[in-house]
């Protein structure tokens, strides 16, 4: 007996929760009637787009726990683009974005992201594009203002990044890692990070890539100022350098470690090839094994900071 009420229990729940996504899935096509019948959903979680698709600006509501597969179409805005999804239900279950790509005029709105809005957790994802500017402070190429444990794999945004933010997260995030990823696009903003923006703790990259300009002061190639413990590795930054920034760390940036870097590009009066002016704010370490750069690695440091070099 108890386990046939077991059974019906698992059952109801089941058809609970598969309700519940369906639900969810026909007012996620309802938030903009354009995607009506471009995107399929397949029992318990599954959502896939099935076609290339320009709309309005929108945030679409997509539950936690979900797995969408943009099977390699485009999403495009055709107005200034908010985040194009916003995470609901029990952040706490992992959701999954693949093959997507998003182009918008540009991201319009404070510490919003390209495909994800701020405060994002447990997210993975892979294979996704995101083309268009960062025009508000404190924003993400890929995902907004204060996410955490998030992962970007084999991903590339493409835009230029302007006023404090980052080229994939934006400011404040935590337990970010970002894997055989590519940034290409000028740095207009003070403190801005090509791959994170500032004040972003416990970051890992591996085998990334940033290519542009960084104009503007105390901004990096790769982590925005503000941001601690930090480990990038295997990785390159082909950086044309301009007041007061740096290659790779952004002013005020400590506890880092860089293994087997490169830094190219040009260095200018004032900036360096890897860290920019200032950083070790607090810092217990800077560590820099086996790289390969031109100097100077720095220009100014806090005077306190344990610096180490290793070739």
């Amino acid at each position: 007996m108890f386990q046939l009420e077991t059974f019906m229990f698992l059952i109801e729940t089941y058809l609970f929760i598969f309700t519940l996504k369906y639900l969810t899935y026909k007012y996620m096509t309802s938030q903009n009637t354009i995607l009506q019948g471009l995107i399929s959903f397949t029992p318990p979680n599954i959502y896939n787009l099935n076609n290339s698709v320009t709309i309005p600006s929108s945030v679409i509501d997509l539950p936690a726990g979900s797995i969408f597969n943009g099977n390699n179409y485009v999403i495009s805005f055709n107005t200034y683009g908010l985040a194009l999804f916003n995470i609901i239900g029990d952040l706490n279950n992992a959701t999954v974005i693949n093959n997507l790509t998003v182009t918008s005029i540009g991201i319009f709105n404070e510490g919003g992201g390209g495909l994800l809005e701020s405060y994002s957790k447990n997210v993975i994802l892979n294979n996704c594009i995101f083309n268009g500017d960062i025009l508000q402070p404190q924003s993400g190429g890929l995902i907004g203002k204060k996410c955490s444990n998030v992962a970007i794999i084999n991903s590339t945004f493409n835009g230029n990044i302007n006023n404090n933010s980052g080229g994939i997260t934006g400011t404040k995030c935590s337990s970010i890692k970002i894997i055989n990823t590519n940034v290409n696009g000028n740095i207009n903003g003070k403190y801005s990070g090509g791959f994170v923006g500032n004040s972003c703790k416990n970051i890992y990259i591996f085998n990334c890539i940033y290519t542009g300009n960084i104009e503007e002061k105390y901004s990096a190639g790769f982590v925005g100022s503000n941001s601690k413990k930090v480990k990038i590795i295997n990785s390159i930054s082909n950086a044309n350098k301009f007041n007061y920034s740096g290659g790779f760390c952004a002013a005020y940036s400590y506890n880092i470690k860089m293994i087997n870097c490169t830094s190219t590009g040009i260095i200018n009066k004032c900036t360096s090839s890897m860290l920019a002016c200032k950083c070790g704010k607090g810092g217990k370490y800077i560590k820099i094994i086996k790289c390969t750069y031109n100097l100077p690695i720095y220009t100014k440091l806090i005077s306190y900071t344990n610096l180490t070099i290793k070739n």
